[in-house]
């Protein structure tokens, strides 16, 4: 019985080191990611975004229509995937994403145009 523990520790421990050392052999990679806001009312408020991308810690900021948040560089895993979320869509508005929002995976040196589009639900004020 103390053996069959003894080799079950050993797997386990060499799995987890071959995993590590696959991870830390991996590429880096780096991008630029920009996201825009356009409401469709044009409404100047600021609403928080984030990026989460697969291996790294979360990064966002605040935008607004007409400044655009850049997240310049994002360094990465090769493979790495970067979807964008709009964390706090205003009450009245829904929300899409363009395609650069949801990143899959991240391409070494290219730049990415997130909009995250907010229509008003509200009937017209017309």
């Amino acid at each position: 019985m103390q053996n069959s523990f003894y080799w079950l520790v050993i797997l386990f421990v060499s799995i987890s080191l071959n995993a590590f050392t696959e991870a830390s052999l991996a590429q880096s990679i780096s991008a630029t990611i920009n996201v825009e806001k356009d409401f469709s009312d044009d409404n100047a408020s600021e609403v928080p975004v984030s990026l989460t991308c697969s291996g790294s810690s979360p990064q966002g900021g605040m935008v607004s229509e007409g400044d655009p948040l850049q997240i310049s560089p994002v360094v990465l895993l090769e493979g790495a995937t970067c979807p964008i979320q709009d964390d706090s869509v205003p009450d009245a508005y829904t929300e899409s994403y363009s395609a650069d929002c949801d990143i899959n995976p991240v391409v070494d040196g290219e730049i990415y145009n997130c909009v995250i589009t907010n229509t008003s639900v509200l009937p017209s004020s017309e």
